[in-house]
């Protein structure tokens, strides 16, 4: 029984016969029919052979593409999470470095100037507790925004040589409520935090509502669980309060 070898000519000349199919189709030869194929004729259908294989073999199907841009899209996402977690730490941390400048600028007046505080309050305890705020505590170009959005501002309340410093910040997240109360007790000279979480919207700097009502919850120290108790709005006002012994 005689072996056939299938071969896809490029070209044919004249002496492969009638056997010889029309121009660029398959031709089957008999083995004892094949060198009548010339070598030349041959080697381009062998060349031509070799760069449809390759061509075939770089494609790639629509299941394959899909996949890959599933997997970019993957990628993309969280590239995305991860950049926008990582400016938002970024915020929180310049915001604890301006309390921390204010609380320490405050603690080296008072160092350096101990009966001088007296002075500048006597005349109008609120003008000239606010001069001297903006003149010797605030971070120089600090204008009151936080990094986090909302205000953030350096108090100071009292007289007769018993002021009360605290550091007031509205509009905050539960989790940046957490955080800054969390470290300022063990960053800060704290007395105490006090958060009004009354309102899932709740930004107005201060403890009581419109009727006088005083809505502020207390914690002076704790676990993260127990700060947690008392930032439970969506937007919380958080007051540290400063402890007066801080030059001690």
């Amino acid at each position: 029984m005689r072996t056939k070898t299938n071969i896809f000519l490029t070209n044919l000349r004249p002496e492969c016969g009638a056997e010889a199919p029309q121009y660029g189709r398959l031709l089957s030869l008999c083995a004892e029919d094949a060198p009548k194929v010339s070598n030349d004729v041959y080697n381009q259908w062998y060349t031509s052979k070799k760069v449809a294989s390759r061509y075939k073999q770089s494609g790639r199907s629509m299941i394959e593409m899909l996949g890959v841009l599933a997997i970019i899209g993957v990628l993309t996402v969280g590239s995305i999470t991860g950049y926008s977690h990582a400016m938002h730490q970024h915020k929180l941390n310049q915001t604890k470095e301006i309390i921390a400048e204010g609380v320490n600028n405050y603690k080296i007046f008072l160092l350096e100037h101990p009966n001088e505080l007296e002075p500048l309050f006597k005349s109008d305890i609120t003008a000239g507790a606010q001069a001297f705020v903006d003149m010797f505590v605030k971070p120089q170009n600090f204008n009151n925004v936080s990094p986090l959005g909302g205000t953030l501002r350096f108090v100071v309340t009292g007289g007769k040589n018993n002021y009360d410093f605290m550091v007031k910040h509205d509009n905050l997240l539960t989790e940046d409520c957490i955080n800054l109360i969390d470290w300022a007790m063990q960053n800060l000279p704290l007395d105490s935090a006090l958060v009004n979480s009354l309102n899932k919207s709740y930004n107005t700097p201060t403890c009581y509502d419109a009727e006088g009502n005083y809505h502020c919850r207390r914690i002076s120290k704790g676990t993260k669980a127990q700060i947690a108790a008392i930032c439970q709005g969506e937007r919380n006002f958080l007051l540290l309060s400063i402890k007066r012994s801080i030059t001690d």
